[in-house]
């Protein structure tokens, strides 16, 4: 049986965490994009005040307790014409200038296995691509004998 979430402090911790991530929705950069919270009804947690410190211990241990080691699809990565995503091909979050995401998050749906590899590998990728955008290499570039840069982590998933 997991044991995460079992020492106090943690919970206390992520409590923390989920709430300053709540409060970004005041900000004018969500309330700008028509960003919101959705609330999905949990019954073991809506005995609880919603968005109460008690309902978000609820919630995270009943989310965070070992149901997934290796969660992916948290920022969907997707073509311009996909609404649901948030970042780009190119791996940059939509509507937040200069901010790229390069973690598992950008996965739209599970992988069979760990994602380590994966995420090092689109690590590698993204690099490239940085350097591609700062002039650091040309297109076509040759990083090794089997591969060629191209623009789009699309390409390679």
């Amino acid at each position: 049986m997991s044991e995460f979430f079992s020492n106090k402090l943690d919970v206390e911790a992520a409590v923390q965490a989920v709430k300053k991530q709540f409060s970004f929705i005041n900000t004018p950069s969500y309330q700008e994009n028509g960003a919101k919270f959705m609330h999905i009804p949990l019954e073991e947690c809506d005995r609880f005040d919603f968005q109460s410190d008690d309902y978000f211990r609820c919630y995270i241990k009943y989310f965070g307790a070992g149901n997934s080691t290796h969660p992916v699809g948290t920022s969907k990565m997707g073509p311009h014409s996909d609404p649901d995503a948030v970042v780009d091909p190119h791996l940059k979050v939509r509507n937040i200038r200069g901010l790229r995401q390069v973690d598992a998050g950008i996965f739209p749906t599970s992988l069979y296995g760990n994602t380590n590899a994966a995420v090092v590998m689109v690590a590698e990728k993204v690099s490239d691509m940085i350097k591609l955008d700062y002039g650091y290499i040309e297109t076509g570039t040759t990083i090794n004998a089997n591969q060629k840069i191209s623009y789009s982590i699309l390409h390679i998933l």
